[in-house]
């Protein structure tokens, strides 16, 4: 077994923290780390692959790999990124935006202290850096990526985590509804039989549930309150049967108006939002049992305690939804941010 140091440009429409970070097994770090041979073998991985970013802004993720081979080294650090862009641009993030690896990257063989580009005709991907670093208290990202594949909930977490990612990296708008349910599929959804409608609507701000009216009334003296709450709920209704019918039967354009399909992904886009906050909310409570039943209680009774949720619900949710803000894009021929 021999040891590669694997660095993997990191890209995304997102906000960065620039503090060097460990979430898992790899390294989050700025471009300035990079040393001057680095940033040749990126420079020369990034021009072989016509990969067309900015070295300077983007970041790094890196990594130690033991393997046999080159090629054994990408594939395994690979997994590694992934679950870590996943967790990152959730919960660590200043906003949730669309992320993902570029094939811009290099290898270093450690026992010869070689660098290698990466090149796509190649099949290799990532690559990593050594430098001193300055570490701070964990992150939420870094407690779930230590997490083993025996604890349930963090599992559904990562899952959540990989769809709502990918909602932003696709371009299909009928998928991105997909993903965005399968966000919440994965962190609610018991079994086949579960319907996690309820808690969707739950998620922003509606819910029927009678011994949780007190941690509710805020909500509810929005007069339109009731009349909302048939409304998106009727809607979340078709788009579970959108979802089922797509799973088992596919689906074409025309199967939902361009107007619903805005619609759906505000309402999913705004739904898995607060299911990451309330996430964060819930790993900082220790009352209960972290698994998926408790959770389903701590959103009926603490969504709306979730930080600035009223003000959310009543100036940006509904607010946005009066005034159409989500078919702006629609109306000039575009598509969804």
């Amino acid at each position: 077994m021999s040891k590669f140091l694997i660095t993997n440009v990191v890209l995304g429409d997102i906000v960065y923290n620039i503090d060097s970070k460990i979430i898992g097994g790899a390294e989050l770090h700025s471009a300035s780390c990079d040393t001057k041979n680095e940033r040749i073998a990126l420079r020369e991985s990034a021009q072989k692959n016509n990969e067309f970013v900015n070295l300077d802004s983007s970041m790094r993720l890196s990594m130690v790999v033991s393997a046999q081979n080159e090629k054994e080294s990408f594939y395994i650090a690979r997994q590694v990124f992934s679950e870590a862009i996943d967790l990152w641009s959730v919960f660590d993030s200043v906003v949730v935006g669309s992320v993902r690896l570029v094939d811009v990257a290099f290898l270093v063989d450690m026992s010869t202290n070689k660098i290698q580009p990466f090149v796509r005709e190649k099949q290799l991907l990532n690559s990593v850096c050594l430098h001193q670093t300055v570490f701070f208290p964990l992150t939420l990202s870094q407690a779930l990526s230590a997490y083993n594949n025996k604890d349930e909930f963090a599992i559904r977490v990562k899952r959540f985590c990989h769809w709502l990612r990918k909602s932003t990296t696709e371009e299909d708008n009928q998928l991105r509804i997909l993903f965005l349910w399968f966000s919440i599929e994965a962190l609610l959804k018991e079994n086949e039989k579960d319907n996690i409608a309820p808690y969707v609507s739950m998620l922003i701000g509606f819910c029927a549930t009678k011994q949780s009216s007190a941690a509710w009334a805020s909500l509810r003296t929005n007069e339109k309150y009731r009349e909302y709450h048939r409304l998106f709920a009727d809607n979340i209704e078709k788009i579970r049967i959108f979802r089922n019918n797509s799973v088992h039967s596919g689906f074409v354009p025309w199967d939902i108006s361009e107007e619903d399909t805005y619609l759906f992904y505000y309402i999913l886009h705004n739904a898995s939002i607060k299911a990451a906050s309330a996430i964060r909310s819930f790993y900082m409570e220790n009352s209960c049992q972290r698994n998926v039943s408790c959770f389903k209680s701590f959103l009926e009774k603490s969504i709306p305690l979730l930080p600035n949720y009223s003000n959310w619900f009543n100036g940006t949710f509904l607010y946005g939804f009066e005034k159409k803000i989500f078919l702006q894009d629609f109306l000039k021929g575009g598509s969804i941010n």
